[in-house]
């Protein structure tokens, strides 16, 4: 039996599930690179809680990619009144809309891993 061959049990891994992990963590690091400048204080800890936020939301979404689309979603919709995203466009689209997206990547992760087939046990 050759060692590489692919589990039949496992559902398949689709585009929107790489996407949305791989964004996830890109964009944690992105919010991390930003908490950087409170310098190594409490306050540190207190900017990194977003880029932790997103963090614990990829991870979520990379076992249950549902409920790792409601997290995103509900942090998205959170940070309109937070950060007042609608007084300013470019804050909208840097701080929403890649929260927004990441919902929709999972949610579309969700959506194949229910509609794939995994295959009968056993069979090669």
């Amino acid at each position: 039996m050759p060692i590489l061959t692919r589990n039949p049990t496992r559902p398949r891994r689709s585009w929107p599930g790489l996407l949305a992990r791989t964004g996830a963590v890109a964009l944690a690091g992105f919010l991390a690179l930003f908490a950087l400048d409170a310098g190594l204080s409490i306050g540190l800890l207190i900017h990194l809680l977003p880029a932790l936020a997103v963090l614990a939301g990829g991870l979520i979404g990379w076992k249950a990619p549902g409920l790792g689309a409601l997290w995103f979603l509900v942090l998205g919709l959170t940070s309109i009144p937070f950060f007042d995203t609608f007084a300013a466009p470019s804050v909208l689209l840097a701080v929403t809309m890649p929260l927004l997206l990441l919902a929709g990547l999972f949610a579309a992760d969700s959506w194949h891993r229910r509609s794939t087939p995994r295959g009968t046990p056993g069979v090669a």
